[in-house]
């Protein structure tokens, strides 16, 4: 009998855009430059770091959006967006932030969110 896999949400899309776009394991791998056995890990369990994460996205010509769109709620989201486009209308001369505390605490607790869903390779990419 063979043995089941728990494979995590991360892994499963994996798989299901690579094999969307008739790709191997080991095709993806190449592209990215790594070993397929170190591949196969992402396609089990493990996330990739997120500079290995963009090489995999690109290589499976699809965007960030489109990969993780199952897994973030549309609310969570916009209200990214919304932290976003406030931080620009606080950022003052130099590059600093003078973040209202309501909107600092609301991206901490978006940030926790998506990093228990996501992993931490999926907000150090959002940060770039």
């Amino acid at each position: 009998m063979k043995k089941s896999i728990a494979r995590s949400s991360f892994a499963k899309r994996l798989i299901e855009i690579r094999k969307m776009r008739n790709m191997t394991g080991p095709q993806i791998a190449q592209k990215v430059g790594i070993e397929y056995g170190r591949y196969h890990h992402y396609e089990i369990k493990t996330n990739p770091p997120v500079d290995t994460l963009t090489k995999i996205i690109a290589a499976l010509e699809v965007s960030f959006d489109y990969f993780f769109a199952p897994f973030i709620k549309a609310n969570d989201k916009d209200l990214l967006t919304i932290v976003e486009n406030a931080k620009r209308v606080y950022r003052l001369p130099g590059g600093k932030e003078n973040l209202p505390i309501e909107l600092y605490k609301l991206e901490v607790y978006l940030k926790e969110r998506l990093k228990e869903k996501f992993g931490q390779s999926f907000v150090d990419y959002l940060e770039v």
